[in-house]
């Protein structure tokens, strides 16, 4: 009686305080799954967490303890229908569904395995993704292994259910906002005609499109084919079609990742262009752009300029040598783009074949057609600025230059940048006659001398990285210029300079 009595009064932690102790474990599955298991009070926090991000793989591991035996993958369709079976409630705490080819260790030596979506294991995602009514994230990912083509999924080789699947997913999961495909050939555009009016972003990575004019055949029977799929009646699903087509508004993404290293993007961009049931662009917020081919560059500005009310955060990886004299910096009106807070570059330079000399004007006029207006009646010099803020520059006819600070600041009354983050790396050959003055660095800095035009600027990165591991005289000469300006830096309080190894941050305090 005395030990009930002690046990009624032992003092509890308030439910307020295990659940933001459990809140702190997500994404740790087994810490998550030992929690579930060791208090009433744990456990329903703990298993919903648990169960919200899950990744259907292969339907067998290869058991390295033996080279004759499998064991079953617990994240295969059929393992996850037959805890569905036993716990309903399941299916709407899954939020996060990543459907791939990637399973546990060793799986990777069955090649049925990795390809069982094309095969008949594939048949029972329907009923997976019929029964999953809350998932906000599919995500389909086909996993690169060493070999170059090894990895990349096939949409023309998949099953016929699992593509009707993936044509019924992105268009009848009413609570989707994200969608993510990477690694994965011959995509038929038509797949986004329908996407849910609540989708907010796509991410399409290393994704190259089926020929012009495939008509994937799977949608002209969605209906009958769902049908038989989840052993629904035929009246249950014309009606649930119905209502969806009679009500469905067109898709306002928010934002848009294209990282197509592998493959030409003027397909999907033309498709976003020019049809009318692709996503719209009109409040695009942030927009990634990485791909191979220089031509993309016309199709990159269209993009933006579908979005320049709207868009705060644009980032372009290329990833082929750029030029100095021709970028797609130099095709986008930034100064249309008033909402613009965070821009970032990667650019990969061939120190030869560009001139060594040119980086750095180069980067100031970047800089500057990031920050300033560019108007029939102002535009800034691509020369280094060092005007003081009583002084004012007249203009001519051959060269139209800012008439006073003063001036600038009237017309960026609305400059909402916060970051400018620019990586130049740079690759180096043997050249004998390569001479690089690299006092000009400094022009990147006097575009900045002004603080009041930039009220809510931040960070200013510019990263200078050497391809090559060993020294060469260009990042020693850089580190020389940076050593002999640093005190005036440090007393103007403008720029804060950090030296890495392999690297030149430039950064505003």
């Amino acid at each position: 009686m005395l030990e009930s009595k002690h046990s009624q009064l032992a003092p509890r932690l308030p439910q307020e305080l295990l659940d933001i102790i459990i809140n702190n474990l997500d994404g740790n599955p087994v810490t998550l799954a030992r929690c579930a298991l060791v208090s009433s009070r744990l456990h329903p926090l703990s298993e919903k967490l648990l169960y919200r991000r899950f990744t259907l793989g292969p339907p067998v591991r290869y058991d390295h303890r033996s080279a004759s035996k499998t064991r079953p993958n617990l994240q295969s369709t059929h393992n996850l229908l037959l805890l569905l079976s036993k716990k309903p409630y399941l299916a709407d705490y899954i939020e996060d569904l990543t459907i791939t080819n990637k399973g546990p260790l060793f799986t990777w030596l069955d090649r049925n395995a990795t390809n069982w979506l094309c095969n008949r294991h594939a048949d029972t995602i329907g009923k997976v993704v019929f029964a999953l009514t809350n998932v906000r994230r599919l995500s389909l990912i086909g996993v690169v292994s060493q070999a170059p083509d090894d990895g990349y999924l096939d949409w023309l080789e998949f099953s016929g259910a699992f593509r009707l699947t993936m044509f019924y997913a992105l268009a009848k999961l009413e609570k989707l906002v994200t969608v993510r495909l990477e690694h994965i050939d011959n995509v038929p555009l038509v797949l986004f005609d329908r996407l849910p009016s609540g989708m907010k972003e796509l991410i399409l990575h290393g994704v190259a499109w089926a020929p012009d004019g495939y008509d994937p055949p799977e949608r002209l029977f969605e209906g009958q084919l769902l049908e038989s799929l989840v052993n629904l009646t035929r009246k249950k699903v014309q009606k649930k079609h119905a209502n969806s087509d009679t009500t469905r508004k067109p898709c306002q993404l928010e934002t848009l990742c294209l990282h197509l290293h592998d493959t030409c993007y003027w397909p999907f961009a033309s498709y976003l262009l020019s049809s009318p049931a692709a996503p719209q662009l009109g409040g695009l917020r942030r927009l990634h752009c990485g791909m191979r081919e220089p031509e993309d560059h016309q199709q990159i500005w269209q993009l933006v300029s579908k979005c320049q009310e709207s868009l705060e955060r644009f980032e372009f990886f290329p990833a082929w040598p750029v030029s100095h004299e021709d970028t797609v910096i130099d095709h986008i009106n930034f100064s249309a783009l008033l909402n613009l807070r965070h821009v970032y570059f990667n650019f990969f330079i061939q120190a030869d074949s560009w001139g060594a000399d040119d980086w750095a004007p180069w980067v100031a006029r970047t800089m500057n057609k990031l920050s300033y207006p560019m108007t029939s009646s102002t535009r800034l010099l691509s020369t280094p600025l060092s005007v003081s803020p009583s002084s004012s520059v007249s203009s001519s006819s051959s060269s139209l230059s800012l008439t006073s600070p003063n001036h600038l600041i009237q017309q960026r009354e609305r400059n909402k940048l916060e970051t400018i983050r620019i990586r130049l790396e740079f690759g180096f050959t043997e050249c004998d006659d390569l001479y690089v003055n690299l006092s000009r660095w400094r022009s990147v800095d006097n575009v900045l001398a002004f603080r009041d035009d930039f009220p809510m600027l931040r960070e200013v990165r510019v990263d200078v990285v050497c391809v090559d591991d060993g020294t060469n005289p260009f990042l020693d000469s850089l580190l020389v210029e940076i050593r002999a300006q640093f005190p005036k830096l440090t007393k103007r309080g403008i720029l804060h300079v950090t030296e890495g190894r392999t690297s030149l941050l430039l950064i505003v305090d």
